[in-house]
């Protein structure tokens, strides 16, 4: 795997996306920001499909192989993606489902400054509810099986504590205050 930057073709849509995040950890739009306009280190985009049923009772996990733990689909957003399309292509590609944005905005915007293959990077996070259905059949990539496991306050067994508790709290979050759309 090599490093690459935020593609330049998509850096306005992924600053507006950024900008319409509904919780943003730490200083990550700033970062964004910089790193979109040029007044900072660029660096790469990563989605997140945090999968719920339509009766928001289970989520689904990809048990990934490369972090050896169990968390919400994603990957990087490809050069001409939108990052909302992105969520959804990582969730059919690691799931085989299909899945509906259940808001075209992030839920969750998140920067690490990180090494990526050997580069010194800022790696930005951008996460999207996805709603699926939990009676489809799942087709797991090689090598990366793939569960629905009900919400709960405790996450389960071999499941990255870090990401399940931001997704609990995002989806809460959801849950208890609507949004407008524009």
């Amino acid at each position: 795997m090599s490093f690459e930057a935020i593609f330049p073709a998509q850096l306005p849509e992924v600053l507006a996306a950024g900008e319409r995040s509904r919780v943003v950890v730490d200083d990550a739009l700033r970062c964004l920001r910089e790193s979109c306009t040029g007044a900072g280190p660029i660096g790469q985009l990563v989605t997140w499909s945090w999968t719920v049923d339509a009766d928001r009772t289970h989520t689904l996990l990809v048990h990934h192989a490369r972090y050896g733990h169990w968390m919400p689909a994603g990957g990087r957003c490809g050069s001409e993606e939108l990052p909302s399309a992105a969520a959804v292509r990582e969730l059919h590609e690691e799931s085989g489902l299909t899945g509906t944005l259940l808001d075209p905005h992030p839920l969750l915007l998140d920067v690490v400054l990180d090494d990526l293959d050997g580069v010194r990077a800022r790696a930005f996070g951008m996460a999207f509810v996805v709603v699926a259905d939990r009676n489809a059949a799942l087709t797991a990539e090689p090598d990366q099986p793939v569960a629905w496991f009900p919400l709960g306050p405790l996450a389960p067994e071999g499941a990255s504590v870090r990401h399940w508790a931001r997704m609990m709290r995002g989806l809460a979050a959801v849950a208890e205050t609507p949004r407008a759309h524009p």
